[in-house]
C-alpha cells in the first residue's frame, strides 16, 4: 500500500486490513482451504488452540486432516473485532461462534456450537499484516440434536467444503440481462 502520511488514516487502514485478514479465518475453516488459512499467519506463528499448542502451520494441518473432516458442515462466525495498532504491531480480540454439524443416530444431526474469542498478536512484515501468536479463549459450548427439514433438501444450491464452492467463482454471470421481477410485469 502507498505510504500514507496522516497517522489517523494510516490507523484506520491498518485496522481495516487486520479485520479483513481475521475474518478470512472462518472462510478458510469452512471451505477447508489450506492456502487461505496458511496465508493468515507469518511462517513462525504459534497457535494455542485448546489441546493444540504449537506452530500455526501444524495447527492448519491438524484442523484440515483431523478436526474439521469429521463434520458434515461447519460455520465459523467472527464478530466484535477490536484492534489496537501501534506502528507495525497490533493486538486484536475477535468473538467467535463455531458451529459443527455431524450425523447422529436416527437420521438426526448433532449440532455442536462453541463460543469463544480469538486473541491475536500481529505484525506487519514486508508491508503485510500476519498473525504471530493466536490464543483461542473458550467461553462456553452448546450441543443439540436436530432433525433436518426435508422440505428444503434439494431446493437451495449447495456449498462445498473446498475451493470448488461457488463463492470462489470470479466471473460475471453468463447472462446479465435483468429478468422479470417475481410477481411483477416486465
Amino acid at each position: 500500500m502507498a505510504n500514507v502520511q496522516d497517522p489517523e488514516l494510516r490507523r484506520v487502514l491498518d485496522v481495516a486490513a487486520i479485520q479483513e485478514l481475521l475474518l478470512r479465518y472462518g472462510r478458510g475453516c469452512d471451505r477447508m482451504d489450506r492456502e487461505l488459512l496458511t496465508s493468515l499467519f507469518h511462517p513462525d506463528a504459534i497457535d494455542h488452540h485448546g489441546t493444540f499448542n504449537g506452530p500455526a502451520h501444524e495447527f492448519v494441518d491438524y484442523a484440515l486432516t483431523v478436526a474439521l473432516p469429521r463434520y458434515r458442515a461447519t460455520e465459523h462466525y467472527l464478530s466484535n473485532c477490536t484492534v489496537e495498532v501501534s506502528g507495525d504491531v497490533a493486538y486484536a480480540e475477535t468473538y467467535l461462534v463455531a458451529t459443527h454439524v455431524k450425523d447422529a443416530d436416527g437420521g438426526q444431526l448433532r449440532v455442536d456450537t462453541s463460543h469463544g474469542r480469538l486473541v491475536d498478536y500481529l505484525e506487519r512484515r514486508d508491508g503485510r499484516w500476519g498473525i504471530v501468536e493466536r490464543t483461542f479463549l473458550h467461553d462456553w459450548d452448546q450441543s443439540e440434536l436436530v432433525t433436518p427439514h426435508p422440505a428444503w433438501s434439494g431446493v437451495f444450491a449447495s456449498g462445498s467444503r473446498s475451493r470448488e464452492d461457488p463463492s470462489y467463482r470470479r466471473h460475471a454471470p453468463a447472462d446479465r440481462r435483468p429478468g422479470p421481477l417475481a410477481g411483477g410485469d416486465s
